[in-house]
């Protein structure tokens, strides 16, 4: 049996400036790029909704709601996309009609997507057959938690999610498994982040990869399985001038008084793999971001430097007594802080009817952490 390339990359969303000429935007990346990209299957995170109904100034459900037209799949279909995760924290900002309106223009275009739906579809795999292997994709964000009858995504940590990694790799060869979430600028995963990907690995997945704070994070294999903690961005308008200032001032980062450089949003992987029945090899491909929203190969004098960061970040991981790990603890403590401060009385007294156990749950486990 033929081994299987695999390639996966980052946040895709053709939003506000590439939103114009989505596919001119593609026609213009290098060709380096597209031979970096060139596999069996490529993977991406389509972290926009792609509806053209929706009127001009509708501000939609989040600080950053991202919207593309449905014209974007030419622009996925000409990067060679075959399918992306849904689950994230942008598929929901127009609610249900535009989560619709993307998985009907992605079905039309001949991607497969997952991630997203009731809390049925949201767990239902994706099935890829290639060489005689089949490879099984899941999805998981935190979003919107879904319902029977409310679309969302749902979350890595919960017991729901490994079930369903469990019962994919009882249908499939090798189990992928794509996630978002983090703390957007930070260079290492949160702790909660590393118990959910260590509890998906022990409920059978082969590869778990992840992606939303747009920056690139480390390679862990834990128990002979390759966990990318975050991939960055591939195609994104982060760095744009038009909008970096205001998502700088937003950041937990920043409310929390760290200060980090631009470069580091300008940091991406390509994640390269072969798949097999004997398990999953990777390699990590660092790549830059320019303000245009567009990927670049990092030129020869600077791929050495990126290279030693990527490095030094996987190596960390081997070495638990890292500095780095005690300032990712203080941080994600910080997170914690900054996600509390947002609780006002207003914002409870809105929300009474969706409070749920699990939102009491976990303010106060938020509160043990934060000790």
């Amino acid at each position: 049996m033929a081994n299987v390339t695999v390639t996966i990359i980052g946040d895709i969303a053709f939003h506000g400036p590439l939103s114009a000429d989505p596919v001119g935007l593609v026609q213009r990346m290098e060709p380096g790029m597209r031979d970096l990209l060139r596999a069996d299957v490529l993977l991406a995170n389509l972290e926009c909704a792609l509806c053209d109904t929706i009127k001009p100034g509708v501000r939609g459900n989040n600080v950053f709601p991202l919207l593309a037209p449905t014209r974007a799949v030419e622009a996925l279909k000409g990067l060679g996309v075959d399918a992306v995760t849904l689950a994230n924290t942008h598929i929901v900002d127009y609610g249900p009609a535009a989560v619709e309106s993307t998985c009907m223009a992605l079905k039309a275009a001949g991607i497969a997507h997952f991630g997203v739906g009731n809390l049925a579809e949201a767990a239902e795999p994706c099935i890829l057959e290639r060489a005689g292997l089949r490879i099984g994709l899941l999805g998981f964000g935190g979003s919107q938690v879904p319902k029977r009858r409310r679309v969302g995504t749902i979350p890595l940590g919960w017991p729901r999610a490994r079930r369903a990694i469990a019962r994919t790799k009882e249908r499939c060869d090798c189990v992928i498994v794509y996630f978002h979430e983090g703390i957007e600028a930070l260079s290492y995963p949160m702790k909660a982040t590393v118990e959910a990907c260590h509890g998906a690995v022990e409920a059978g997945a082969d590869l778990v990869v992840g992606a939303h704070p747009h920056t690139v994070q480390g390679i862990e294999r834990y128990r002979g399985v390759p966990i990318a903690y975050s991939l960055g961005n591939f195609i994104m308008p982060t760095l744009h001038p038009s909008g970096y200032a205001e998502w700088l001032r937003k950041t937990t980062l920043t409310r929390l008084g760290i200060e980090f450089p631009k470069s580091l949003i300008a940091k991406e992987l390509v994640l390269r793999c072969t798949l097999s029945r004997e398990g999953v090899e990777v390699q990590g491909t660092p790549i830059l971001a320019e303000e245009s929203g567009l990927p670049r190969l990092p030129t020869p004098a600077e791929a050495p430097e990126e290279e030693a960061f990527f490095r030094h970040l996987c190596e960390a991981f081997l070495h638990p007594e890292d500095p780095a790990w005690q300032k990712r603890d203080a941080v994600e403590r910080g997170h914690y802080r900054v996600l509390r401060g947002n609780i006002t009385p207003g914002f409870l007294l809105s929300r009474l009817h969706r409070l749920r156990w699990r939102h009491i749950a976990w303010y106060l486990k938020t509160l043990w952490q934060d000790r």
